[in-house]
């Protein structure tokens, strides 16, 4: 099968559609709420962990960027 030849699947059903968003939308206030919970642990871990804020920085950071990376495709292979 060729590029051209293949078609994008479409959910025509507004219910179907609006689980979706309904999914995503709780997925992603999660990682909100955790960031958040880290953010206000800031100062713990920089004296439990004897690290610099730029290094807790970079921790809250790295932990943001792989739970929304992760977010859309571990998502979709649980729809499958």
């Amino acid at each position: 099968m060729s590029g051209t030849d293949r078609t994008a699947t479409l959910i025509d059903d507004p219910r179907h559609r609006r689980a979706i968003l309904w999914a995503v939308g709780i997925a992603l206030m999660a990682v909100v709420a955790s960031v958040s919970g880290l953010n206000v642990a800031q100062p713990q871990l920089s004296t439990t962990f004897g690290a610099s804020q730029g290094e807790v920085l970079w921790i809250i950071n790295t932990y943001t960027l792989t739970l929304a990376a992760l977010l859309l495709p571990l998502g979709a292979a649980g729809d499958r």
